[in-house]
């Protein structure tokens, strides 16, 4: 059996990949958000078709971004059914690790 400072440490290292996913998602969301208010208050219209692009390129960006957060909530999902399957107690990964 594992000990209780490996899965610590696994469940701290996924946890933190993931807490980095959602927060580079939430950067770019807030990014489209803003560029998507400037455009709609934009009445020149060189200055709107650049804002397009860049809201293009920001919508794309997303999309990658949640893809990493769901490969980071896959990670911590495996994690976790791996963790069950030990048989190691559940306080193992509960201790001073919660960051919901």
């Amino acid at each position: 059996m594992k000990s209780k400072e490996y899965w610590q440490a696994k469940f701290k290292a996924v946890r933190a990949v993931l807490a980095h996913a959602k927060e580079e998602q939430t950067l770019v969301e807030d990014e489209l958000r803003l560029l998507q208010i400037q455009q709609a208050r934009e009445l020149d219209p060189d200055r709107s078709r650049k804002l397009n692009s860049q809201i293009d390129a920001a919508t794309i960006e997303i999309e990658a971004r949640r893809a990493a957060t769901e490969k980071a909530q896959a990670a911590l999902d495996e994690t976790e059914k791996e963790f069950k399957k030990s048989g190691a107690p559940q306080d193992w990964i509960q201790s001073g690790t919660k960051r919901d």
